[in-house]
């Protein structure tokens, strides 16, 4: 699958987050607690947000 290696992403053409819900996130979870893997998820929901406004998440311009 074209997801396979990736712990957590944001897929842009089909506009969804997915994470390793099975293995990466609790590992997280037990090392972080509930705010790391918030904190994680809740990034690629900020990369889909600026998509979904038309900006750029690579961009480096602060506004």
């Amino acid at each position: 699958t074209p997801t396979k290696g990736y712990v957590l992403f944001y897929c842009v053409p089909e506009d969804y987050v997915g994470f390793d819900n099975a293995e990466a996130m609790p590992e997280i979870y037990a090392e972080g607690g509930d705010f790391a893997v918030a904190t994680l998820i809740g990034t690629q929901y900020a990369l889909a947000a600026l998509t979904r406004l038309g900006q750029d998440s690579s961009s480096k311009q602060v506004s």
